[in-house]
């Protein structure tokens, strides 16, 4: 089933780059991957790299931003309104939902750590649920919930937040904690993936501690927005929780460098790309593309493509249902 799942969205995307007159994507490692499927399937020929030789007017980033609104707290939502935080504690917020390729396990050891030199200090996971029906979130959620209670601090100072809040809750619930944190694995989804929860963070100014691999971990590195610790690493998760939590300073530091760099992520300068783009189209009356007039979109390629994927799938099922002795 997997294996027919993938050949038929291989096909799917090839047959949406084919017909595709811009494609959009959210950082250059997305676009770079872009760039190098349209070219194995031969949609950059000579004639389009000649009329743009950077190709941004055929494949070009136009990343999620930050929420419109200023990072205003209206009240308190977290601190002593929630059973098992205090008003003076300090919040380690998991934003977002507990999924399978994220790493809650590791945080949950490190917290368990510092819990006896930090009894203020409070780990809450904000989602714990999947608000998309058909989701398969995998067994992350049970893992991470049966460490916590192993170590004690269940309801204590390791919190679960029973099901999704609203957008606009989530966003309060960020204003004020007092550090983000996302762990997860340095693999190659990690190495294309643009995680709008920690965005959702820099909206927030809230200091971020994450794990090293992708492009939003470099820019807390680059940035100093945080700090970013190795994949499953928990005494590098302790020391960087622990920094946040006593080195006042450096926290500070780190709000200040955020608010710094929030207007380069505000939605008008994200998709400023496919703004201009839509802008020209209008203007030349639907030519802007440098991909215009497409030899190879055909109606008749799209039959063979979508006939293609159809008996690929076809196949597939077919061998699970009666495999060869081999097979078996």
């Amino acid at each position: 089933v997997r294996q027919a799942w993938l050949d038929t969205q291989r096909v799917y995307l090839n047959l949406q780059l084919t017909m595709a007159d811009f494609v959009v994507c959210s950082n250059d490692r997305q676009r770079d991957a872009w760039m190098g499927m349209m070219s194995c399937l031969g949609l950059i020929p000579g004639a389009v790299y000649d009329r743009d030789n950077t190709l941004h007017a055929l494949v070009d980033t136009a990343a999620y931003g930050i929420r419109p609104d200023a990072p205003v707290a209206r009240g308190p939502v977290l601190k002593g309104l929630i059973p098992g935080i205090g008003p003076e504690d300090t919040v380690l917020l998991w934003n977002g939902g507990i999924l399978k390729w994220y790493d809650p396990v590791t945080l949950i050891h490190a917290v368990t750590r510092l819990a006896p030199r930090h009894p203020r200090l409070k780990l809450l996971f904000l989602g714990t649920t999947y608000p998309v029906a058909g989701f398969d979130p995998g067994a992350t959620l049970d893992e991470a919930f049966a460490v916590a209670q192993g170590s004690g601090l269940l309801g204590t100072q390791i919190l679960f937040n029973d099901g999704w809040l609203p957008y606009d809750v989530s966003g309060q619930h960020m204003v004020e904690a007092d550090i983000g944190v996302s762990a997860y694995y340095d693999n190659l989804e990690t190495h294309f993936s643009y995680r709008t929860r920690l965005i959702d963070f820099l909206w927030a100014g809230t200091p971020i501690i994450c794990t090293k691999g992708d492009v939003i971990a470099e820019m807390v590195e680059r940035g100093g927005l945080g700090i970013t610790v190795p994949e499953r690493d928990v005494d590098a998760m302790e020391a960087a929780v622990e920094r946040l939590v006593t080195d006042g300073a450096f926290a500070a530091r780190c709000r200040q460098n955020i608010a710094a760099l929030r207007p380069e992520l505000e939605w008008e300068r994200t998709l400023q790309p496919l703004v201009e783009f839509c802008r020209q189209d209008a203007v030349t009356g639907g030519r802007a593309s440098i991909a215009r007039g497409k030899w190879w979109r055909t109606p008749d390629l799209m039959s063979r493509t979508a006939r293609y994927a159809a008996a690929r799938t076809w196949e597939r099922w077919q061998t699970l249902r009666s495999p060869t002795p081999a097979q078996r």
